[in-house]
Formats: structure tokens, sequence, C-alpha cells
């Protein structure tokens, strides 16, 4: 019901908060059409920051490119798809497959967190979805209210990236009224 979904994005909104997620910065997710990504995509607007999303098809360097070129400082991705491990290309470009959870990555300077979506296990260096979400506890109502209350009907909510024949992609915003 839509009761239900404003309640999961609710708790999702206090747990990007209180994850340290500002208005204006930009988090990515590479997933395919699962139901994290339409509650991101609305608690992430709740709070104005900004969805980068990423192509399925993107290998490392691509990957990369955007994670740069974007500013991202959260990475949520799921196991992966189509033949593609998503972990395994975060850890290549990362090197945090033998990293501390949560370490500031050297070729990333943005980059701050990594979100694992899964029913599996979440690799040791990333935050699984339900650690995420233990991060709202630290944020009231009274305060996703106050953010909320910053927003304008201009505010850029999400970035999508365009396949150029000119050059590298480059990233198309929307705004809310968008």
């Amino acid at each position: 019901t839509y009761d239900e979904f404003y309640s999961e994005t609710t708790k999702l909104a206090k747990a990007l908060m209180g994850l340290g997620v500002k208005k204006g910065e930009n988090i990515a997710i590479w997933a395919t059409n699962v139901p994290e990504w339409l509650l991101l995509q609305f608690a992430s607007a709740r709070i104005g920051a900004i969805l980068v999303t990423v192509n399925t098809s993107y290998q490392s360097s691509e990957l990369e490119y955007l994670l740069k070129q974007s500013d991202s400082t959260t990475l949520f991705l799921i196991d992966g798809f189509k033949g593609t491990s998503y972990v395994d290309i975060v850890r290549s470009i990362t090197n945090s497959a033998s990293a501390e959870k949560y370490k500031q990555i050297e070729a990333l300077p943005h980059l701050k967190n990594l979100i694992y979506i899964g029913n599996q296990k979440a690799p040791h260096e990333m935050y699984s979805w339900n650690e995420l979400l233990d991060h709202g506890s630290k944020v009231t109502d009274e305060e996703l209210a106050e953010r909320e209350s910053l927003l304008t009907p201009e505010g850029v909510i999400n970035m999508q990236y365009t396949s150029g024949t000119t050059g590298p992609p480059k990233g198309c915003v929307l705004t809310h009224s968008n």
C-alpha cells in the first residue's frame, strides 16, 4: 500500500541521514529492477540527495569514471547481472577485497560507503541493507521533517549518464519538477 511504501521510504531516508548523507550529495545505485531501487529513489529525494543511476552493463573503467565524475559518496550494488559480478568489479577498482569496512578509497576520494543489496551475506567491506537501516535510529522524525522542509521543486534528485557519441558519458540531472 502507499502507507507501507511511505513508511519504508521514511525508514530509509532516516537511515541515509544517519549514515551522513547530506542534501545535494550524490549517491549511486548499480542494480537491476529490485524493490530497493525504488525505495532508494524516493527516500533519497525526500532528503535532497541525488541518486546517480549506473548502467547495468558497465564494466570497471566505466564504473570508475562515473563514480569519479559524479563525486558519488555512496554506492549501492547488487551481486551482479548477466554474468558480471558487480562485487568483483567494485573490489578491483577500490582494492577493497582485503580492506577494512568503510575505508577511504584513494582512487575514488569521494566514495566512502559501499552498500550491498541482496539476500546473501554482505561482503565484509560493505554495509548490508539491514546495517544501513540501523543508522536510521540516529535520526528523529523532526530531523527528517526539517530536511524535507529545505526541498524545492527545482532541487536536483536524479542524475542519469548519457552515452554520448562525441565523448565520454555526461550526467544529465532531473529535478523534483521533472
